[in-house]
């Protein structure tokens, strides 16, 4: 079964998606901000608006080409992920910071991570699946 998005997903529900990513990242570059002092607030907003941008275009993508139930499931699920590391190589390279390569982007971030890293992972992943659930 496919679902066919072009019959249930109107401009009029792009513009709220799009408007509700908005919000949220910027919320979410705010709080950022104020647990790691790390960078400007424009850093940290320019953050969370590409990742949050990159976890909805990623969660409709997904969702556009599931031919089942099961396979729209693994997709949203795989797609919160896929967004935040997207969304942080666009956002890296488009503040002129050093991209890095998956392995040794988890390995700074899992190992080496500045004061606030975790809190701005875990708020990342909590607020990507809530943005993906609505």
């Amino acid at each position: 079964m496919r679902v066919k998005y072009d019959k249930l997903l109107t401009w009029r529900d792009v513009r709220i998606f799009a408007l509700a990513t908005f919000a949220i990242s910027v919320v979410l570059g705010i709080v950022h901000q104020a647990i790691n002092t790390q960078g400007t607030l424009l850093q940290h907003l320019v953050f969370s608006n590409i990742i949050g941008f990159s976890i909805c275009i990623s969660c409709l993508g997904f969702a556009r080409f599931a031919r089942s139930p099961k396979l729209l499931i693994l997709g949203l699920v795989l797609a919160v992920p896929f967004g935040i590391w997207i969304g942080r190589t666009l956002a890296h390279a488009y503040l002129g910071f050093p991209v890095r390569s998956i392995p040794r982007a988890l390995a700074e971030a899992y190992l080496g991570m500045p004061q606030g890293t975790s809190a701005m992972m875990v708020t990342g992943l909590i607020f990507g699946a809530i943005i993906t659930v609505f």
